[in-house]
């Protein structure tokens, strides 16, 4: 695919991304919300996984900004950016885009890569219904079954169509916004 967009991590989005993390922690465990792939959930290794999905999520935000981060939601109930975008943070570049069985068709899903922390790649996207293709299920031994996406396949697309799809959507609902003011404003007028 190439053209990956780089982003580095500053010491004030380092510490508010960990902060994050950390409640979005204690919030599982206390809910007893699992983890997903298998992926442990609270102590040292789930901090850990929480803090890069985070820093992903951060990264993703200020390179996608002007645009609402779902910080305080439930994760996993609301996309991570806008309503329809959802950051999948991985460790390493060779690392495939994990979509769940159960995550919406209609989101898109993002690759951001945390090999180079604090410089974090934003590799690619797919709509979720793409990525949920036959050819990219699996179910690892010890693990939840997912579709699997590799970094380099046909079907992620360049960062840079993903952010075209968010301004388009803002644009759609801006316009709506208007249209809908300006017939409050006249049916105002006409109830005078």
């Amino acid at each position: 695919m190439g053209g990956d967009i780089l982003i580095t991590l500053q010491t004030e989005h380092l510490d508010f991304s960990e902060r994050l993390a950390k409640a979005r922690t204690t919030e599982s465990v206390q809910n007893n919300r699992g983890g997903r792939n298998g992926s442990p959930i609270g102590g040292r290794a789930g901090v850990k996984y929480d803090i890069i999905g985070a820093r992903g999520e951060c990264a993703s935000y200020l390179w996608a900004s002007p645009v609402r981060w779902n910080v305080r939601m439930p994760v996993g109930k609301v996309a991570d950016l806008d309503s329809f975008i959802d950051v999948k943070t991985r460790p390493n570049h060779w690392q495939d885009l994990v979509i769940q069985e159960t995550d919406p068709d209609h989101w898109a899903y993002l690759l951001v890569c945390a090999c180079r922390h604090p410089i974090y790649q934003i590799r690619g996207w797919c709509w979720g219904h793409e990525g949920k293709q036959p050819r990219f299920y699996f179910d690892p031994p010890g693990g939840w079954a997912a579709f699997f996406i590799k970094a380099d396949d046909t079907i992620i697309k360049h960062p840079a169509l993903l952010l075209d799809e968010l301004r388009w959507r803002q644009q759609l609902r801006k316009q709506t916004e208007d249209e809908h003011a300006r017939e409050n404003r006249a049916e105002g007028t006409d109830a005078a």
